[in-house]
């Protein structure tokens, strides 16, 4: 390696499935992260996560994961309002609304 050569930086790795996941297309603020632990648990559309709980979705993903940050619940909380409100408030659409 020659030290006078500019390093080449890596790039970051991307979750292309969780990037283009229904989660993310239906509901953009979603973090790609929370996306990825839907998929993981098996879920594929929005439509599944009606009438669960965000707890237990957060439990779920702890259990795996125990590293995993407490903003991934209010995500949680906020898809599971979008999946069972028909007109949802775009306010509301913002995990940080839900702490």
């Amino acid at each position: 390696m020659n030290y006078l050569e500019p390093q080449k930086k890596k790039k970051p790795k991307v979750d292309i499935a969780a990037l283009q996941s229904e989660f993310k297309r239906r509901l953009p603020s979603l973090d790609i992260a929370a996306a990825r632990n839907l998929l993981d648990m098996g879920y594929c559309h929005v439509d599944e996560i009606r009438g669960r709980s965000p707890e237990a979705l957060f439990d779920s993903v702890k259990r795996q994961h125990p590293e995993t940050p407490i903003d991934r619940l209010w995500a949680f909380r906020m898809l599971v309002y979008f999946a069972e409100t028909s007109e949802p408030e775009p306010r509301l659409l913002q995990p940080h609304m839900w702490q």
